[in-house]
């Protein structure tokens, strides 16, 4: 029981809040890239038109991360990150 807890929380959570991170930021000038894992999906503002966020691939978001593009940037996160607080 024990290990089918720490399996959910440790790789089953981070999955499902990836998708649904993507799924949440898809409209907007977001491009997340694969196998994108957060324990809680972070908060990601994008605040012009043409500021854009690129997230690369296999990137870990850890809780309560704030990412902020604002007045016109580009900002780009590499592949195999993690970010924390």
């Amino acid at each position: 029981m024990l290990k089918t807890t720490l399996y959910v929380k440790s790789q089953l959570l981070p999955k499902f809040f990836g998708i649904l991170a993507r799924i949440l930021y898809r409209s907007q000038n977001i491009h997340i890239g694969t196998n994108f894992r957060c324990s809680t999906i972070p908060t990601i503002i994008v605040d012009e038109p043409n500021s854009f966020l690129t997230i690369g691939d296999n990137v870990i978001v850890r809780q309560r991360v704030e990412i902020r593009v604002h007045q016109n940037a580009q900002m780009s996160i590499g592949s195999r990150v993690k970010l924390d607080r």
